[in-house]
């Protein structure tokens, strides 16, 4: 079962005076580069939009103190004297991002602050869709355990023998991307990792854990085919997962 989704949206209605209603999305986790956002926008209320932008203001200001010579330890100091435990432990979230993910390093803090922003609408709207979020070590083993590997060992533990740590799954209704065109009930998996390959892995797999930051693998689940297997457009770690085989 997946977990209960952190609570970015209460945690917002705390920096706020109201909020409305609203549902709990996905812990911080920006993108490396932000998409187009889709119509889902549109259906976001007043309130949820207001505390996107407060949440990418924190973000922000955040940014600049970094860019001035502060620490990450001072802002955590700062940060757990808020009286709500719930507020710190999203905002040490996201003060880790801010100051040790090479994709903000010294970036413009309004830059940064709109990146944050933007993140935390899409997060809303893949929790309003009906997303499910994977984080700790028993629910991504839960959440995974349906998937069908080459030899049929648990996809945690396949990656894990060349010492792959998976720190976050999300599992996101396909018709929250459109207008791309996915199938009905499919549902859209994106992988987060907290440590790369420390061994060598077939097809040089551990080639795609040498980047500045650890990739964020997808895939697709239709029904019982978990995963879908495309030759052409599977990442390359998924297509020998679930085939044993390199992808040509």
């Amino acid at each position: 079962m997946a977990g209960t989704a952190p609570p970015l949206f209460l945690v917002l209605c705390a920096m706020l005076t109201a909020c409305g209603d609203g549902t709990p999305a996905a812990r911080a986790v920006p993108q490396t580069a932000v998409p187009t956002l889709p119509t889902f926008v549109d259906r976001l209320t007043p309130q949820q939009k207001a505390a996107c932008v407060e949440f990418g203001k924190l973000a922000g200001q955040m940014a600049a103190r970094r860019n001035e010579g502060a620490t990450l330890s001072q802002e955590l100091v700062a940060i757990r004297r808020l009286p709500s435990q719930d507020v710190i432990d999203e905002l040490t979230n996201v003060a880790k991002l801010v100051y040790q993910n090479p994709a903000f390093d010294r970036q413009n803090p309004e830059s940064e602050a709109m990146s944050f922003g933007m993140d935390c609408e899409m997060r809303i709207g893949k929790t309003q869709a009906g997303a499910k979020y994977f984080n700790t070590t028993e629910e991504i083993a839960s959440g995974l355990s349906e998937f069908k590997t080459f030899n049929g060992v648990p996809l945690v533990q396949l990656l894990g023998k060349y010492g792959v740590v998976i720190n976050h799954v999300e599992a996101v209704p396909a018709e929250f991307f459109a207008p791309i065109p996915f199938e009905k009930g499919e549902l859209v998996y994106s992988m987060m990792y907290g440590k790369g390959a420390a061994r060598r892995m077939p097809c040089d797999l551990k080639d795609e854990f040498t980047g500045e930051m650890l990739p964020v693998t997808e895939f697709i689940r239709r029904g019982d085919a978990f995963p879908v297997v495309r030759p052409d457009e599977d990442d390359p770690l998924i297509y020998w997962a679930a085939t044993g085989k390199c992808q040509s």
